[in-house]
């Protein structure tokens, strides 16, 4: 997604009636529009900084010149940036963080210098000195800021074993976070200070979890387990008006309801009732304000025809209404370091907290936004000697 414009990619020869190789732009109408840089074969990974797409893959050319595996294309030209790297293998992951471009994939060479599966480079395409050990490929990448997750199909990390998942810096060190996945994780997202995964694992952390797992950020598994009964391919994170997970791939049931291909999740446990109901699998996500953007096998969402791509509305649902718990109302004599708590309501991804000196709140004196279902406060924030009245809306 890059301003009020769509970029797709994947295997196609056409869109809309268009000539479209592997790559596109569209409107959030599903308008196809002019640019067209024509790789010669499959794009796996994109994302845009400022007017230049970058996009990656399997394709060896991109408006017939000579270009390996990733390229950047300037939206507004159409012109190919010079300065782009070569790769000897596929290029599947693209993460842009800090003015530097990380890649990763099944290459073993990055400007016939050895890079092991993941490499990175400045926007100017200089090969930096990033070079972790792994020994097989990356197919899914995610950050928390300097901490880079990747998932994929190998067994090491500099010589330490970590089997399909780690986490390392953007300095390639190793961290030791390490949940043991048994099988390959072919997508992953940083959310919430967790990281959900989905592949075709059967166990993590030698505990059963098929096609999907949620993992705290310190490496123990966390309880969510909606149970896909076959591979998750795609995740993406949403946070309004709460925090839902929508998950693509090839499965037909989550929680052992009937959910085909497509579905949604609150974080905090169960099924979410938005079920679009591709046909087929689905391959790739991605999202704007108040749309999921979905790509796959697919040529229909229930009974409305949509081959490859869809355009779908996002669940949403008011949260509930929080209670306030503690201090008790006309509580007197409050110490100036106090918590303030309240219930905790579904579908709920933050609350707002508002103190004030008048019941009518036109005199606030404080206001914030918090995760949790409790606020904690020292003298500073609040007037002494003051009676004070507050509320929590979620």
């Amino acid at each position: 997604m890059g301003s009020s414009n769509i970029f797709i990619g994947g295997l196609f020869n056409g869109l809309g009636g268009y000539n479209r190789k592997y790559i596109a732009a569209i409107d959030t109408l599903g308008n196809v529009l002019n640019w067209n840089p024509s790789p010669n074969n499959e794009v796996y990974s994109i994302f845009v900084r400022d007017t230049i797409i970058y996009f990656s893959g399997i394709f060896t050319s991109v408006n017939s010149q000579n270009i390996s595996r990733f390229a950047g294309v300037n939206y507004l030209t159409g012109n190919i940036i010079n300065s782009t790297p070569t790769f000897n293998g596929s290029v599947y992951a693209l993460i842009n963080y800090n003015d530097r471009i990380i890649v990763a994939g099944s290459f073993t060479k990055v400007n016939n210098v050895n890079r092991k599966y993941i490499a990175a480079f400045d926007l100017n395409g200089n090969l930096l000195n990033f070079a972790p050990d792994v020994n097989s490929l990356i197919f899914a990448m995610d950050n928390d800021g300097p901490n880079l997750y990747i998932g994929g199909f190998f067994t090491s990390i500099n010589g330490q074993t970590r089997n399909n998942l780690a986490c390392i810096d953007t300095s390639g060190v190793l961290k030791s976070f390490n949940p043991n996945v048994n099988d390959a994780v072919l997508t992953l997202k940083f959310f919430k200070n967790r990281i959900f995964i989905g592949g075709w694992f059967t166990s993590v952390s030698n505990q059963p979890r098929s096609f999907f797992a949620c993992i705290n950020k310190d490496g123990s598994l966390n309880s969510l387990s909606p149970n896909p009964n076959n591979a998750v391919w795609s995740l993406l994170t949403f946070s309004k008006p709460f925090d839902v997970l929508y998950l693509g791939g090839d499965f037909t049931e989550l929680f052992g309801q009937n959910v085909s291909n497509l579905g949604a999740v609150d974080i905090n446990g169960g099924l979410i009732p938005w079920k679009p109901n591709p046909d087929k699998s689905v391959y790739a996500l991605s999202s704007s304000n108040t749309q999921v953007f979905a790509g796959g096998l697919f040529l229909s969402l229930g009974n409305t025809l949509s081959p490859n791509f869809a355009i779908i509305t996002t669940y949403t649902i008011n949260p509930g209404k929080p209670s306030l718990i503690s201090p008790l109302n006309n509580s007197i004599k409050i110490p100036v370091k106090s918590r303030f708590d309240w219930t905790a309501t579904e579908y709920t991804s933050n609350y707002r907290v508002q103190f004030s000196t008048n019941s009518s709140f036109t005199s606030i004196v404080l206001d914030t936004i918090v995760d949790l279902n409790y606020l904690e406060l020292n003298y500073v924030k609040l007037l002494y000697d003051t009676k004070h009245y507050w509320r929590v809306r979620s």
